[in-house]
């Protein structure tokens, strides 16, 4: 998933191009694969911007897990 991270940060390609470089048959397939391994979207990571640094997108995941836990009542100190 190291190719379609850098895809994502540097690119302004569409996801259905991305999967069809890494040789998925389905954009939905790529999708789940993806999600599986990172925890995230590949959607999520291109919404963080075009050519987002992967130090922003790690940001954005602490962001993300901040939000979750605040949302579930747990305070950011016990993080």
């Amino acid at each position: 998933m190291d190719i379609a991270k850098q895809l994502l940060e540097e690119t302004a390609l569409p996801l259905n191009d991305i999967a069809a470089k890494l040789q998925y048959a389905h954009t939905s397939a790529f999708i789940r694969a993806f999600r599986k391994l990172e925890g995230v979207t590949p959607g999520s990571i291109d919404s963080c911007g075009e050519g987002t640094s992967y130090l922003h997108y790690a940001d954005f995941l602490l962001r993300s897990k901040a939000t979750k836990n605040s949302s579930k009542g747990i305070p950011s100190s016990i993080e």
